[in-house]
């Protein structure tokens, strides 16, 4: 009787744990391919008259905005604003959203004027994404 008890409770033991999914089958391998992106920033116009500050943030988000990574650059005058030929250019590289769709872009602020911003899509699985910014 002991033994029928024991043999009962081994093959319960060896069905319940034959039953279980390995998880770790089904991860994307893109998850966690490094992606960068490349932030420029230049004006092709003339602004040597224009003595008004300027703020630049560049950023990475997640498609649902979620901030992934972001940064300031000084305070600039907008008459300063590099040329093509002298241009800002910004890399990061992140890990983790292989699989993501990314909004990645600038925000620029003009005191005393407002807000606004350039973005662009960054697609899953894409190890290198380019936004260059033209302002105008």
């Amino acid at each position: 009787m002991k033994i029928l008890s024991l043999v009962s409770v081994l093959s319960l033991f060896i069905f319940a744990s034959s039953c279980k999914k390995d998880n770790n089958s089904q991860t994307d391998p893109n998850q966690d391919l490094a992606r960068t992106v490349r932030f420029t920033l230049y004006t092709d116009k003339d602004f040597s008259n224009d003595d008004e500050n300027i703020d630049f943030n560049v950023f990475i988000q997640t498609g649902s905005s979620q901030p992934i990574w972001d940064s300031s650059f000084s305070t600039m005058k907008v008459k300063n604003i590099p040329s093509l030929l002298n241009k800002i250019v910004v890399e990061k590289t992140i890990t983790g959203y292989g699989s993501s769709l990314l909004k990645v872009g600038f925000r620029y602020t003009l005191p005393g004027v407002g807000d606004s911003w350039y973005y662009d899509a960054d697609s899953p699985g894409q190890a290198m994404k380019e936004v260059t910014f033209n302002f105008q």
